[in-house]
């Protein structure tokens, strides 16, 4: 049974050469390519290099409706056009040429909800599966990008979470579908080009090294709340202990080493008052 295309992307004051590089990659393997814009700065630099693309919709949102909306509407347009499955990008990933075809061979088992590679994140040390051994892994999470989702699934799921709005949607979208009895597939011999922006390291004696990341307390906010809100409903599928000790210490490493202290203490307590009792 032939099994119909289509990938989106997130789009938020992206650099307009790494979008580029993004979309070049991916539009030779897909039927249809859905770029949904959260009323970006430079949407003109957008529509300016996609003028002249075949096969690219643009949806321009009016304000920023968040990832996890921006994810359904993305899959609402490949729905209403036909497709089974969606493949979801962030705007700065880079995909192999040949990846499409090797998630084929696998979107023909139903139980597969979605189909995800191994990704190197460039600065830091990636640890990889060897897929010689391992040609492909039934895992617990994945993130959004260059995850091929089945939309029959999403459908029954209705969708992404919108009120979690950026952090952690991926996570509760992996979790939710797990539940249903869907299968996250890693295939193994495919490694996506992936950024997560640019970690600052404070150096401490005997080799010791700590990660900060310098994020907006907007942002802060959302990683915070949202934390809880997994935390809250996922214990037991996020081995719940471990996850907690992980956020927080996160979250003590910005109150010890990051800038904007007082905006970093009130969008944590923001946060948890929100996460707990939303």
């Amino acid at each position: 049974m032939m099994q119909r295309i289509a990938a989106g992307i997130v789009a938020f004051n992206p650099d307009i050469k790494r979008l580029e590089k993004n979309i070049s990659a991916i539009l030779p393997q897909v039927e249809a390519l859905y770029i949904i814009d959260n009323n970006s700065d430079n949407i003109q630099a957008i529509e300016n290099y996609i003028q002249k693309k075949n096969k690219i919709v643009i949806k321009k949102n009016e304000k920023n409706l968040g990832i996890a909306k921006a994810l359904n509407q993305m899959c609402d347009l490949a729905i209403s056009n036909g497709f089974d499955w969606v493949l979801t990008l962030d705007q700065d990933t880079i995909c192999p040429s040949d990846m499409i075809n090797k998630y084929l061979p696998f979107c023909i088992d139903s139980q597969n909800a979605i189909i995800c590679p191994q990704f190197a994140i460039k600065s830091q040390s990636n640890r990889l599966v060897n897929y010689e051994k391992h040609p492909t892994e039934s895992i617990r999470l994945c993130i959004t990008s260059a995850s091929l989702t089945r939309l029959a699934t999403w459908e029954k799921m209705q969708g992404f979470n919108e009120w979690l709005f950026i952090d952690g949607v991926d996570y509760d979208y992996c979790l939710r579908a797990r539940r249903l009895g869907g299968r996250i597939l890693r295939v193994n011999d495919v490694v996506i080009d992936h950024q997560v922006g640019i970690p600052q390291e404070i150096h401490f004696p005997l080799g010791i090294a700590v990660k900060i990341y310098n994020h907006s307390p907007f942002r802060n906010y959302y990683i915070v709340r949202n934390n809880i809100y997994l935390l809250r409903h996922y214990w037991k599928d996020l081995n719940g202990f471990l996850w907690l000790l992980k956020f927080i210490y996160f979250e003590v490493t910005k109150l010890l080493f990051e800038s904007n202290r007082g905006k970093i203490i009130y969008s944590l307590c923001k946060g948890v008052k929100d996460g707990l009792f939303i």
